[in-house]
């Protein structure tokens, strides 16, 4: 049987790591396996990696490094997405999928440039909902990020106007959060 020997490295293999065509070479920092092909060094696999799992519910301020990863990875730049199932009273709504790629601003003010916050919105004829939390990360190796800042929108079409309002009792929670390879 033929033994085949992996290189091992602390970042992506580039081609002069990788000089033949089909060795294989592993990110022991991410977990992340690569091949060399023709011209160039093609990450192998993909799909979503589960970093958190939890019922964190948002809170509405920020505080900092409050989720804890189930590993040490730099996620700066990443695409993550976030499970988020928001309750009233009693009722539990159905779970949402919001995507979004990470940085590091933590500012929380409104700006006409930049996104602040991650949302999704629902309509059930009457009630025009918008959900929002912030979410950032060190441009670093870390086991922790930070998500707060729970907003809500809510517009009632009622007739000929439409009555938005701030105020809800909605509490959103974390579910899970994924690295989309």
């Amino acid at each position: 049987m033929a033994i085949i020997r992996v290189k091992r490295g602390t970042s992506v293999p580039t081609t002069s790591h990788l000089t033949q065509v089909g060795e294989m070479g592993f990110d022991t920092t991410n977990n992340e396996l690569y091949i060399r092909g023709n011209s160039s060094v093609i990450k192998i696999g993909g799909g979503f990696s589960l970093l958190y799992e939890g019922n964190l519910s948002i809170p509405t301020t920020i505080t900092v490094n409050n989720i804890s990863l189930n590993r040490s990875i730099n996620l700066y730049g990443k695409i993550l997405a976030f499970e988020v199932r928001a309750v009233t009273a009693t009722d539990s709504y159905e779970t949402h999928i919001i995507y979004g790629r990470m940085g590091t601003n933590s500012t929380t003010s409104a700006s006409p440039t930049y996104d602040r916050l991650y949302s999704w919105t629902t309509f059930d004829g009457q009630y025009f909902k918008t959900h929002s939390f912030k979410a950032y990360v060190s441009n670093s190796i870390s086991n922790t990020m930070t998500i707060g800042y729970l907003r809500h929108l809510i517009g009632n079409f009622s007739g000929t106007s439409i009555a938005w309002t701030t105020n809800t009792s909605t509490t959103v929670y974390l579910e899970r959060i994924w690295l989309v390879n």
